[in-house]
């Protein structure tokens, strides 16, 4: 018995089968894929709330230290200060930001500031004493504790200045 199929007609089953697998795999591929994306945008979502919440911080440790906190340039000018820089000085912040550092330092201190920041710049950090003066003019005393930072590819001054008046006259 000689019995003739066409080739269609006998591939047809397995080229059904075929489509199957392969339209079955295809969705399992989309939906691995759209697992991995929807992980990665979890991980994402939570890297940035992680960074949020760290800036909070150093936000709230920064503007509540009891002492003038301030990041200063290498061209020696004030770039970022918090609230005790203020109240301390008698500047708003905005006048603050900007403003050369050897403005807030006592006349007869200003020809040491640039020995302070090489010595700062070549030892990592210093600690001294110095006379600043406010916006009205008053002189006080200070000790500064300076030290060099990077942020990124920036390289900054961060001086803590305490207002050592009340020790001087005890």
């Amino acid at each position: 018995l000689v019995v003739k199929v066409d080739v269609d007609e006998a591939l047809a089953p397995a080229r059904s089968e075929i489509l199957a697998v392969g339209t079955s795999f295809f969705a399992l591929l989309l939906a691995l894929a759209a697992g991995a994306l929807a992980i990665w945008r979890s991980q994402r979502a939570r890297h940035y709330r992680d960074l949020a919440e760290s800036d909070r911080r150093f936000a709230m440790v920064l503007e509540n230290a009891n002492d003038a906190i301030q990041l200063i340039d290498l061209d020696g000018r004030l770039r970022v200060v918090n609230r005790q820089a203020e109240e301390l000085y008698g500047y708003s912040r905005q006048e603050l930001q900007g403003m050369p550092v050897d403005s807030l330092v006592a006349r007869s201190e200003t020809g040491g500031i640039q020995e302070r920041m090489d010595r700062v710049s070549r030892d990592g950090g210093f600690i001294f004493e110095s006379v600043h003066r406010n916006k009205a003019g008053r002189e006080f005393p200070v000790e500064v504790s300076a030290r060099v930072v990077d942020f990124g590819d920036d390289r900054l001054f961060l001086s803590v200045v305490r207002d050592i008046s009340e020790r001087k006259r005890t």
